[in-house]
């Protein structure tokens, strides 16, 4: 897992086609939940099957853990300039000076 800037982070797995960027956003509670998906399919059919291969639960885990929360934070409040799509929104979040590696789950 990856987190970038404005609350989206980017997960990668051997299982999946291609990359799969998620938004995170605090809801009422002040806990972080999942308000965006984009995932490439690099040209695969994306099926429910493959979307199910995406660890929600676990990823939405993480980002609230102590360890992340205080980056996540830090990443969804740095600025980022509005893109025509979403697509576009979530490849501006990989800029280098914009991201911090972090262990992927599982």
């Amino acid at each position: 897992m990856v987190t970038g800037r404005s609350g989206w982070v980017r997960y990668q797995a051997a299982d999946l086609p291609g990359v799969a960027y998620l938004r995170f956003c605090r809801n009422a509670r002040q806990r972080w939940t999942v308000r965006e998906v984009f995932v490439d399919g690099m040209k695969a059919e994306l099926t429910a099957t493959t979307m199910g291969r995406i660890p929600f639960v676990v990823l939405e885990a993480m980002v609230n853990s102590p360890e992340y929360e205080a980056l996540c934070a830090t990443a969804a409040s740095s600025h980022q300039p509005r893109a025509a799509t979403l697509q576009g929104r979530a490849s501006r979040f990989s800029r280098p000076e914009w991201t911090t590696n972090t262990s992927t789950p599982g």
